[in-house]
């Protein structure tokens, strides 16, 4: 889990899409985490949500999957959404 500007996120929330409530993990301090998939098919996506940030969802396509999620400020995306700021 990384910030836009490549710093590590800790205590981002990984769960199942589908049940967003059942947290399987945390991020660590290092912005890493391991969610064992023997808990689920593969292909299933994955739900990643810090508070402050977008929530991300990923899809995980096999055992030894690698993900490098970049997770972008809420309110950053909120004013882009908005029209009163601009990304240049």
């Amino acid at each position: 889990m990384l910030s836009l500007r490549d710093t590590p996120l800790a205590g981002a929330n990984i769960s199942l899409a589908e049940s967003p409530y059942l947290i399987l993990n945390r991020s660590q301090d290092n912005g890493y985490f391991v969610v064992d998939l023997f808990c689920f098919e593969k292909g299933k996506p994955l739900l990643i949500t810090r508070n402050g940030y977008v929530p991300q969802i990923v899809e995980v396509t096999n055992s030894r999957s690698v993900l490098k999620v970049k997770m972008e400020n809420a309110g950053m995306f909120f004013f882009m959404m908005m029209g009163l700021f601009s990304k240049e």
